[in-house]
């Protein structure tokens, strides 16, 4: 996905909106428009009906839900254009609005874009300006790609993978996976998310992918549930960015669950952020990349969380730690950082990369973003695994067990940079200026209070 396309788009959705955003809020409309997109890409029926002139929504849902041999996913993605659309519409106007759906449609279908590549598009696009609103998980773009990068640079050939999203959300993390990996190869998308609005979003996008060389598992479910009896993945890759320190309801019964027995201790009931961690650990395959997005509290608070880091710390897994800069979320402006692990790695040592300064501020809503030029530097300080100076620093486990297991960032990579040196004639002169300044002041002081004396 091209910055060049993605402008493309842009340029569309913005010069469609104007009309709808006399009835709807953006977010609200762009929901119900990558539906009408996503039907017009099926089949001739659906895409003769988003053609035809409607006085109201009603009309339209009517027509499309007559489409006859639709498929379960086709149904559904109707039934929620349904339910967005009676949810927010206004009670006139709405032929106008349906003709501003139609041109925008047909706009987007006449660009050198994929269905896959413009549908996500607008899933981020609804994103970044509805923000929590729709009670969606939801990456940013750039950290997405970053990730997606990150799980991929120890990928091999091979004839087939697995990628796995414990919190799968739209499917935007999972897309950004699979458009990395060889197309020669199978690939095969396994997600789960606790939305099931959510997660037809992402059965929607990924659908689109070539059917002939991948392969969709996504279901709803809740990996912080207990699961005595699970087979696992054996995935190639774990990609997740998870709810930030989500309660959950952990007893001492999870501690019979396969994911979580290896531990011994189980993340407190108000932090669930380790427990994404051992799930996506248990479902990867020996020899298999896990990079997973959480808060910095994770690498130095203590407790059970102390305990698991030392395991994992213990077991050789983590071979990366790296800050990222605050405000690079559409729902928190918290900073957060990655964990890279990997199961049965050779070397010990512990990467450290303190990229927080790395951000270039977004013009649309404030948020911060990361730009192309410090993805490849991350990715690269990563593939080398060297240290910089003030930006990444190569831990020994000696260093790592002098420090308790504390792998805080700044423990490791010093970013304080020195003022610059003031030569002494300067900095005499600047002194006698403050006493000249200082006695004028006194004098003028003396003076006022002269007065009431």
């Amino acid at each position: 996905m091209t910055n060049q396309t993605n402008q493309a788009i842009d340029a569309v959705l913005q010069e469609q909106s104007v009309s709808a955003r006399l009835g709807l809020e953006v977010s609200d409309w762009l929901l119900p428009l990558s539906n009408l997109v996503y039907l017009q890409s099926l089949n001739a029926k659906y895409a003769k009906i988003i053609s035809k002139s409607f006085a109201t929504f009603e009309d339209l849902i009517t027509d499309l839900e007559s489409v006859n041999n639709a498929d379960e996913l086709a149904m559904a993605v109707v039934q929620n254009l349904s339910d967005s659309l009676m949810r927010s519409l206004p009670a006139s106007g709405q032929a106008k609005l349906i003709n501003s759906f139609q041109d925008t449609v047909h706009a987007l279908a006449k660009l050198d874009a994929s269905t896959v590549t413009i549908i996500a598009r607008i899933f981020d696009t609804s994103d970044r300006l509805a923000g929590p609103k729709y009670g969606a998980q939801t990456t940013a773009s750039s950290v997405n790609n970053l990730m997606a990068k990150l799980v991929t640079a120890n990928a091999k050939d091979q004839d087939a993978f697995v990628v796995y999203d414990p919190t799968a959300g739209e499917g935007l993390s999972l897309l950004s996976v699979y458009q990395l990996l060889s197309k020669k190869a199978h690939i095969s998308l396994v997600g789960t998310d606790v939305k099931t609005s959510t997660l037809l979003r992402a059965k929607m996008l990924l659908s689109l992918l070539p059917s002939e060389s991948t392969a969709l598992d996504l279901k709803s479910a809740n990996v912080l549930e207990p699961r005595m009896k699970q087979s696992f993945l054996q995935a190639d890759m774990v990609v997740c960015d998870p709810p930030y320190s989500l309660m959950w309801h952990a007893n001492d019964e999870f501690l019979k669950d396969p994911r979580f027995a290896p531990a011994g201790v189980l993340p407190p009931r108000s932090k669930a952020d380790f427990a994404f961690v051992l799930d996506g650990l248990a479902n990867l395959k020996d020899g298999g990349t896990m990079v997973i997005r959480l808060p910095h509290g994770v690498l130095f608070r203590g407790s059970s969380e102390a305990k698991i880091r030392q395991y994992l710390i213990d077991e050789n897994l983590i071979d990366a730690v790296i800050g990222l800069p605050a405000n690079l979320s559409y729902t928190t402006a918290i900073p957060t950082m990655l964990l890279v692990l990997r199961k049965n790695r050779k070397r010990k040592e512990i990467l450290f990369i303190d990229a927080s300064d790395e951000f270039e501020k977004s013009s649309t809503n404030g948020a911060n973003t990361l730009p192309e030029a410090s993805i490849k530097k991350i990715l690269e300080t990563y593939t080398r695994y060297k240290g910089h100076k003030g930006y990444s620093h190569v831990a020994s486990p000696e260093e790592v067990s002098s420090a308790n297991g504390n792998l805080n960032i700044p423990r490791y990579v010093d970013t304080y940079t020195p003022p610059a040196d003031i030569p002494l004639k300067e900095l005499d002169e600047q002194i006698t200026a403050y006493q000249s300044k200082i006695i004028e002041l006194q004098a003028r002081s003396n003076d006022v209070m002269s007065k009431y004396r």
